[in-house]
């Protein structure tokens, strides 16, 4: 689960290749095509780092990470509030987008100084 997490937080700190991705469809460096719901999904559903860290601590969360996922959760919602069922270019275009980025940023950061794990393959 927390691996599930930690792909998703990585893909949304990742500024540089959302539109490619996301918007464009071009294919990750392995082939797998990759999506903004699918990273929605793997950070509410299958990791459930979202939107209740608290919830997972001693699960899948330490402590010292719920106040960044929570922060990035904050900034993530604000978004999804206002572009409810819109097409990911309208996503990464909204003026809370880079906050989502750079909270994702630092939520890597902590989770992978805590012992999350390394960089993917």
């Amino acid at each position: 689960m927390r691996l599930e997490g930690l792909a998703a937080l990585r893909a949304l700190a990742d500024g540089d290749t959302q539109d490619a991705r996301w918007v464009q469809g071009e294919p990750m460096p392995n082939g797998f095509r990759d999506s903004l719901a699918f990273r929605l999904d793997q950070l509410f559903e299958m990791s459930m780092l979202l939107p209740h860290p608290e919830a997972m601590v001693g699960v899948t969360v330490f402590a010292d990470e719920v106040a960044v996922l929570g922060h990035l959760g904050a900034c993530l919602q604000a978004v999804l509030d206002e572009t409810d069922e819109a097409e990911p270019s309208e996503v990464l275009g909204h003026g809370v987008w880079p906050d989502v980025v750079k909270a994702a940023g630092d939520a890597v950061d902590r989770l992978v100084r805590n012992g999350g794990f390394p960089d993917e393959p």
